[in-house]
């Protein structure tokens, strides 16, 4: 029962600070008053919520945390690099490319073409060729 007066108390309030904030005669308040009202209106919602039941409640950090904004912008991040070594942008002749991409087709498991120039340049950097 106790939930649902806190309920109609907090429908009460809502609709007041609605008709309060929508009324076109109200006079500004000075930042005093507006901090006193806010100070208000923050021990009575939380009367209200220590009137819930456990299960209803939230905490200050919950609250804290539904108020946040959500992130503007790109939503996915910035994208992961797979491994610290670094990018290097290298044109290929497609003759080149065509032999590549054969030798790869040959190994065992699929070879991507970025690993297969990379196991044929170690290959040839390997101190047995010279």
């Amino acid at each position: 029962m106790r939930g649902k007066k806190a309920a109609a108390r907090a429908s009460e309030l809502a609709s007041a600070t609605i008709d309060k904030l929508t009324d076109p005669s109200a006079s500004y308040r000075g930042a005093s008053e507006a901090k006193a009202a806010a100070a208000q209106r923050t021990s009575e919602f939380r009367e209200m919520r220590d009137d819930l039941p456990k299960e209803k409640r939230w905490t200050e950090g919950q609250m804290a945390k539904a108020k946040k904004a959500p992130p503007k912008g790109n939503k996915r991040g910035p994208l992961r690099m797979t491994g610290k070594g670094k990018l290097i942008g290298v044109r290929v002749l497609p003759s080149l490319l065509a032999r590549i991409d054969e030798w790869a087709s040959k190994q065992d498991g699929e070879v991507s073409r970025p690993d297969a120039m990379r196991r044929l340049i170690e290959r040839g950097l390997s101190p047995g060729r010279a």
